[in-house]
């Protein structure tokens, strides 16, 4: 290669480094990019309902004085009161303390499954946009699981497996990792002919690090963004398959199964299933908020970027004059 070559001169051009260009050696950039995402009203708020339901998951012995699973027939369908802060189910039993112990379950199935979906998704969606060969096949199976519902592919994978927490994490984490993988892989896609990244390639770097350093960092955003939306959906579809007595077990505590016991006395003890509902829709909509404030603070072309750019520049300008 000689030295006027357009590799070269491409090579020896002065470029500015982009955000996620630095990101591997993290700590300014990652100061920018928490204060960015925690700059926003709504996310703070999504920020701290997630952690407020982190502390009574993690908490629920010491928040709750009664046993979750003790039966107290004599003190059935009470309504919520100071000793039963949100009254007792048709057994007896607290249902405050079944709605905090019952979070453990719903929030870790959360975490677990978007943590392996993103993890499994990324390298799906990587390898079929890096080889044509691949992905060929890979999509082809992405589009046959996406083309079943949810729901009753999880229920499917549940009863083939066994009902147990791990039977409902390995079903979830494969009915939402086809929405990352089609994600990776159609974010990734244009990054392969970038000049950028077939320089890497000319000057001899592997496959594995062209794709990590070059390529993966361009579905970073849409990823962040997608990683808390798998979050809320998970918590949702399990609390699904409880409801529907396909999830981890008939008397195990999940907010689903809240719901399940209230729904046939809601006209009588609204108590039971409404807390439920009530954290379920907080959770889902916590998720939302922090996926938002993520896209908004990643993409540069967010409207909420766009604005605050707008309100700098007006007030330099009034400042000016």
């Amino acid at each position: 290669m000689s030295a006027s070559s357009p590799m070269v001169e491409f090579l020896l051009r002065p470029r500015s480094r982009s955000r996620w260009d630095a990101s591997w050696a993290p700590s300014t950039t990652t100061r920018v990019v928490l204060r960015d995402v925690l700059r926003s009203p709504a996310t703070r708020l999504g920020v701290l309902l997630l952690l407020l339901l982190a502390l009574a998951a993690t908490f629920a012995p010491v928040i709750s004085s009664h046993d979750p699973v003790h039966l107290e027939p004599a003190r059935r369908l009470l309504p919520p009161s100071r000793t039963h802060w949100l009254g007792t189910d048709d057994l007896g039993r607290d249902v405050f303390a079944r709605l905090v112990h019952g979070a453990r379950i719903s929030l870790l199935v959360g975490l677990v499954v978007s943590a392996g979906s993103l993890l499994i998704g990324t390298i799906v969606g990587l390898a079929a946009s890096s080889h044509r060969g691949a992905d060929a096949v890979v999509m082809r199976a992405v589009d046959g699981l996406m083309a079943f519902p949810g729901v009753l592919l999880g229920i499917a994978l549940v009863i083939r497996l066994g009902a147990n927490i791990v039977s409902v994490l390995v079903a979830l984490t494969l009915v939402y990792t086809p929405l990352v993988a089609r994600l990776v892989r159609t974010t990734t896609l244009a990054a392969q002919a970038q000049p950028h990244v077939e320089a890497a390639r000319a000057l001899g770097a592997g496959p594995v690090r062209v794709l990590t350093r070059h390529v993966l960092p361009t579905a970073m955003s849409p990823l962040l963004a997608q990683w808390s939306f798998i979050a809320g959906l998970a918590v949702l579809s399990e609390a699904s398959l409880s409801f529907l007595g396909a999830s981890v077990g008939a008397d195990a505590m999940t907010w689903g199964s809240l719901l399940r016991d209230g729904q046939r006395l809601l006209t009588t003890a609204w108590w039971i299933a409404v807390p439920a509902g009530l954290a379920l829709t907080t959770t889902v909509l916590a998720c939302t908020l922090v996926g938002d404030g993520i896209r908004d603070a990643l993409d540069p072309r967010g409207t909420a970027r766009l604005r605050r750019h707008a309100a700098r520049s007006h007030g330099r300008l009034r400042s000016a004059r």
